[in-house]
């Protein structure tokens, strides 16, 4: 086994990279020294020599079609590749050659690849100025081949000729600006046997006397595939195309030659199909329609968007590069990204579709990070550690270190660093101003203080000497007490003499002095409050009395409020509700079950209610008033809910208003039924005591008012009880 592993190892060939002009001063000699299957790299430069390639498989690779030229010199062929040879030539020029055939590149019994490359500016004697190939093999791809001339002697195919047989495919090729004696302008497709196949082929600007762009010989074999010819010139005005063979021609566009489209002669018989031809042509799929190029006199044969020939060329062939059917001509309309800047760029995209995609900001398109990471690892971030060691962080609060200790003065609040300070009244807060003042915190709106009862005074602030004033219309009516010496509540008998009212306020004040920041004093007033006489006043000699279990009263059912302004008065005694639901003090509803759009109720919120249980309800189905305190306390309360001719609804306790809302003239108060004292709807029985009832259809009142003890019926009453 080992014995066979070396033999294998010295059949093995060796391929060698030869460079010109570092290794070999010239290409030739660079050759001659090659083995097959080497590798000649020449370096930028002009070589002015004739080339040969004589039997060797070799690869010649230039630094580029605009960098590295063969030059030779217009006195002998630039370039030969026979004898068998196979070569791979890319990446350079070549140029002003002189040869008959081929004056640029002479192919003969080889096999030769040629692809990115120039070749221009040749001179031919007999045939093919620019290349001429016999009995080969050639693929040639993303070349151009122009301003050969071939005119000096009869000869054809002013860019090239290929003949003798041989298989010759052309991709993205350019021919163009090249000129012949007699046949062929561009290319010349010569002898039966020969095989050509021309895919994505430019052919413009060819002179010849006819065929100006591409003749075509008996037997050739010939495949014309999304090729274009265009602005070609016959000098005998018989066509840019000389047809004499059945070649094959689709996807492709010949429109606008001097001297016509297409000739045919002897042998002559295309097959034309789904294709654009200047004059027209029989044949599946054709058209006689101006191509719309982008810019034919700039030598830009790629098509504007509203092309015919987008998209209908033979639906049978591959798709075009973007997906979509075939078009007519060598450069396709092609929907892309042409953005170069993008990550998708499409360089062969004639149309930007608005599918460009970028790097994101600090990656490149492979999503590698372009900037430096900070602490945190975000790429081009600007996160840095604080003096906590913190990634991103604001460093430590403000009066605190990092470990969260305070580095302040910490106040009488226990905020770190705070700037409150304790007053000279033991008020612990940052407003001087404020320091020692009085605030009056009882009695409250609505409180109604019963006379020869005992009730608090309350404040906050104040300090040494604090007077309690009792005032009436922004007067001192009694002093209270004169010097309440460092307190903030003080415990009241309300003298039973005291005239009953409802716009009585408690006034405290503190004579401060200078040195405590006022100027004489500081004072405050309570709300307005009411003081009437005890339970035992109010008591009628008579009441009604219902124990929420099954009484109620019926007045009848011929009260008709509508469109009136009124006034609905009652004295009120229960003790805390215990209901979870309300219970009705009147009730227009009828019946235990009905209601209407014109049903109304005066009601006690029951316990079921939360902060409103205890509060006197007015309820109609558009509006309504409530109470701002409980009334269930176990005495005797005032209620007047009044109704003005503007609309305007309001409820007054114990003579105070409590609550303003609007209810209109034209809301229905009346439903035919009986109207129910103590109530029956739903089961709502209330358990209390009520002195007086009356609803009268004007108002008794407006504002604030001392309630009476008893109701006094006149014209406008529509019920008293």
């Amino acid at each position: 086994m080992k014995n066979i592993t070396i033999l294998l190892l010295l059949s093995l060939s060796y391929s060698a990279t030869l460079l010109v002009p570092d290794e070999y001063s010239n290409i030739q000699s660079a050759i001659n020294a090659s083995s097959n299957g080497d590798e000649i790299i020449v370096s930028s430069g002009t070589y002015y020599e004739h080339l040969e390639i004589t039997g060797k498989t070799i690869s010649i690779i230039g630094s580029g079609r605009e960098y590295t030229i063969i030059h030779g010199n217009n006195n002998g062929r630039a370039f030969a590749i026979t004898s068998f040879s196979n070569a791979d030539i890319s990446s350079l020029s070549i140029t002003n050659g002189l040869g008959q055939p081929g004056g640029g590149v002479y192919i003969y019994e080889s096999t030769a690849t040629i692809h990115d490359v120039d070749i221009k500016e040749n001179t031919g004697h007999g045939s093919g100025a620019g290349l001429s190939a016999t009995s080969s093999d050639l693929n040639m791809y993303n070349v151009k081949v122009y301003d050969n001339d071939c005119t000096m002697y009869s000869c054809d195919g002013g860019g090239m000729l290929v003949n003798g047989g041989g298989n010759y495919i052309f991709n993205n090729v350019e021919i163009y600006n090249n000129e012949t004696q007699d046949r062929a302008g561009g290319i010349r497709i010569s002898s039966s046997s020969t095989y050509a196949e021309l895919t994505n082929v430019l052919i413009h600007h060819n002179i010849a006397n006819r065929g100006s762009a591409i003749a075509m010989d008996p037997g050739a074999n010939v495949i014309l595939d999304r090729v274009t010819i265009s602005q070609n010139t016959s000098r005998l005005n018989i066509g840019a195309v000389n047809i004499r063979n059945q070649p094959i021609i689709k996807n492709s566009i010949i429109w606008s030659n001097s001297g016509g489209s297409i000739e045919i002669m002897t042998a002559g018989s295309p097959v034309i199909s789904y294709s654009d031809i200047h004059g027209g042509w029989s044949g599946t799929g054709n058209i006689n329609i101006n191509p719309n190029f982008i810019n034919i006199t700039d030598n830009n044969y790629y098509l504007q968007e509203d092309s015919p020939c987008i998209d209908t060329g033979d639906p049978n062939s591959d798709l075009d590069s973007d997906g979509t059917r075939s078009d007519m001509g060598a450069y396709y309309y092609h929907l892309g990204c042409t953005d170069v800047s993008s990550c998708n760029y499409d360089a062969d995209a004639t149309e930007d579709d608005g599918s460009c995609s970028y790097a994101q900001e600090n990656y490149d398109c492979d999503g590698n990070c372009t900037a430096s990471e900070d602490c945190a690892g975000v790429c081009g971030g600007n996160a840095v550690f604080d003096e906590c060691g913190v990634c991103g962080g604001e460093g430590p609060e403000e009066n605190y270190d990092c470990s969260g200790n305070c580095t302040a003065v910490i106040d009488c609040t226990g905020i770190c660093g705070g700037s409150a300070e304790e007053d000279d009244c033991g008020t612990c807060d940052d407003e001087p101003l404020n320091d020692c003042l009085v605030v009056v915190t009882s009695p409250n709106s609505g409180d109604n203080w019963l006379l020869g009862n005992t009730y608090t005074i309350t404040w906050t602030g104040g300090y040494d000497n604090t007077g309690v004033h009792l005032t009436r219309n922004g007067q001192d009516v009694l002093v209270i007490h004169g010097d309440v010496y460092t307190a903030t509540a003080y415990d009241w008998t309300i003298p039973t003499d005291l005239e009953p009212a409802n716009d009585y306020r408690i006034r405290v004040y503190n004579a401060g002095g200078p040195e405590h920041g006022f100027e004489d004093y500081t004072q405050d007033f309570s709300d307005y409050f009411t003081i009437s006489e005890a339970d035992t006043v109010l008591v009628q000699d008579y009441s009604l009395h219902f124990d929420g279990v099954d009484d109620y009263v019926e007045a009848g059912s011929n009260i008709d409020l509508t469109n009136s302004a009124f006034s609905i008065e009652v004295w009120y005694k229960s003790t805390a509700i215990t209901s979870w639901d309300q219970v009705n003090i009147i009730d227009n509803y009828g019946t235990s079950t009905s209601s209407s759009a014109n049903s109304w109720n005066l009601h006690i919120r029951g316990a079921g209610d939360g902060d409103l249980a205890g509060k006197v309800f007015f309820w109609h189905q558009y509006d309504n008033v409530q109470s701002i305190s409980r009334i269930d306390d176990n005495n005797w309360h005032h209620i007047a809910v009044e109704r003005y001719s503007d609309g305007t609804l309001k409820l007054f306790i114990d003579g105070i208003l409590n609550d303003t809302q609007t209810l209109a003239l034209s809301a229905e108060i009346y439903t035919g039924y009986n109207l129910l004292i103590g109530s029956k709807h739903y089961n709502r029985f209330n358990s209390c005591n009520i002195s007086e009832i009356i609803i009268s259809k004007q108002n008794t009142y407006n504002n604030s008012f001392t309630p009476p003890n008893s109701f006094t019926a006149n014209a406008n009453t529509v019920l008293h009880l």
